[in-house]
């Protein structure tokens, strides 16, 4: 379902209160994921400062969302300067993470790529990784192979052949459409990245 698309008017912000969003463009090829939204987090944010959205959010499961008058948030920053720094935070942390995704494309092979897409989407959705010695994750990654492959902007056959190789090699397990992180540390090695640098 779309909730809002790039070069329509914004009349507020979102936030997710249940479900999964998708952040995404349109290229002249294909679609491209810029990031996903978990629940209890505001999304639609740049529409603060333009006067249009510069990219589409398309809930990809049943979800709840609520919608903040662009009028009334503006006086609730107004009132809390406090929450005008936070806003400003997390706007920087937006702009980071996309910084790190464009060098993360622009330098990895699909299979770095890969890794570290499957890590960046289990930390959005559970926030968390397992610490017990089997290093093992209980709940799974539900995203289509579509998805997975706009995410990290490869085609959809180089996603399921990837995902056949980290399967075999021991480093996730997958059950139909559902992905299980079996070997995180073993996933960050082969995208070279820590938990820090996944924060959106």
């Amino acid at each position: 379902m779309s909730i809002f698309c790039s070069g329509t008017m914004p009349s507020g912000i979102y936030c997710l209160n249940k479900g999964k969003v998708k952040i995404h463009i349109y290229g002249s090829i294909k679609e491209h994921i810029i990031r996903f939204v978990m629940p209890g987090h505001l999304f639609g944010l740049g529409t603060i400062f333009t006067n249009h959205f510069y990219c589409c959010a398309t809930a990809i499961e049943d979800s709840t969302v609520c919608k903040i008058n662009k009028e009334d948030f503006l006086s609730i920053l107004n009132g809390y300067p406090n929450l005008s720094l936070e806003l400003m935070t997390v706007l920087g942390q937006h702009v980071e993470y996309s910084n790190n995704k464009i060098i993360s494309i622009a330098e990895k092979s699909v299979r770095e790529r890969l890794a570290e897409g499957l890590l960046s989407v289990y930390n959005t959705f559970y926030d968390e990784f397992p610490v017990s010695n089997a290093d093992i994750s209980d709940k799974a990654i539900t995203l289509s192979r579509e998805d997975i492959a706009n995410f990290i902007n490869t085609s959809t056959e180089s996603v399921i052949r990837t995902l056949s190789e980290l399967k075999n090699e021991g480093y996730i397990i997958i059950k139909g459409r559902s992905i299980f992180l079996k070997n995180i540390k073993g996933l960050m090695k082969i995208a070279g990245i820590n938990v820090e640098s996944m924060t959106y």
